[in-house]
């Protein structure tokens, strides 16, 4: 550095040219400032410094970012489900309809938890599964997207509820019966006797008829449904914060409520196929067009609707 400021180029010769331009007492200095600024900022830094004297004179220490950063790859899959064991089936199918994109840490952290939580919810109250369980079980995140764990959605078959069918699950979410079996579920699951089996079914029959009643009351109450407002944020949030069992609540109602399909998917098979219950892909699909050959009038609209 030139005396008045700026830079000032200086020849050496050869020998000058290899040699270290730092004595190895302020190298040792610069090395022991350098760890003191790591373990004062808790991470490594990229510091600036100038000599003046024998004084060494810190200019800037800011963090590094020229090495040790995470990959492309390692920030897809940064927020991933761990997977109890390889084997485990997972899919995007049906939930990739309603969450079709990559999920922000936010949309991850409170929607996918609530369908999470309302899928245990359906499982504790029919008794299969003892209580909840702080993790993701039945949904996860894989590269950013939502997956449906369906060895975890297994809980709720005929392995432990008495009527429920796997293969009326596998249409709804696939179209198709797939190769994961029964006898796969139940190696991961287990299997309930039968007499818990029938407890289970009775209670998750009457789950998800209260759950119509629940969903009709909370549309009544969410007409007049109002957060007062608050002088301060803090307040704003101690009040929402009060009424988070609430929203808990009705989307666990909303939950069940929608598991009623499964059901009502059973009854249109087995009245359509007079009660053969003849559960394939083919047929799911033909039945709506056999509908609009019926004399029935009802069925033909009904065969309208499905047809749409």
């Amino acid at each position: 550095m030139a005396a008045l400021g700026g830079t000032q180029t200086v020849g050496v010769d050869a020998d000058e040219a290899h040699r270290c331009c730092l004595p190895d007492d302020l190298a040792l200095e610069l090395g022991r400032i350098g760890l003191l600024l790591e373990k004062c900022f808790s991470d490594p830094r990229d510091i600036e410094w100038a000599i003046a004297d024998g004084t060494v004179y810190l200019l800037q220490a800011r963090p590094i970012t020229s090495f040790g950063f995470e990959s492309e790859e390692d920030l897809i899959h940064e927020l991933d489900t761990p997977l109890a064991f390889d084997d485990e089936w997972v899919t995007t199918a049906n939930i990739g309809e309603m969450m079709p994109g990559a999920l922000t840490p936010l949309s991850a952290s409170v929607f996918l938890r609530g369908v999470e939580k309302g899928i245990q919810d359906i499982a504790v109250v029919a008794g299969c599964r003892p209580q909840y369980v702080n993790l993701h079980k039945q949904l996860g995140l894989c590269g950013g997207h939502a997956h449906i764990n369906l060895h975890n959605l297994g809980m709720l078959y005929e392995n432990h509820i008495l009527g429920n069918d796997k293969r009326v699950s596998d249409l709804a979410i696939f179209g198709e019966i797939l190769e994961l079996t029964v006898e796969d579920l139940i190696e991961y699951n287990g299997s309930s006797p039968w007499y818990k089996r029938l407890p289970n079914a009775v209670r998750s029959h009457m789950n998800r008829i209260g759950s119509y009643n629940r969903t009709k009351n909370w549309e009544h109450v969410l007409k007049d449904y109002k957060i007062p407002s608050r002088s301060s944020a803090i307040e704003l949030y101690a009040e929402i914060d009060q009424r988070l069992g609430d929203y808990t609540q009705c989307f666990l109602d909303a939950m069940s409520l929608f598991e009623r399909t499964g059901a009502y998917s059973v009854v249109l098979m087995m009245t359509l196929t007079q009660g053969q219950r003849v559960l394939d892909g083919h047929s799911l699909q033909q039945w709506p067009f056999s509908c609009l050959e019926c004399s029935d009038h009802v069925c033909t609209i009904t065969g309208k609707r499905l047809v749409q």
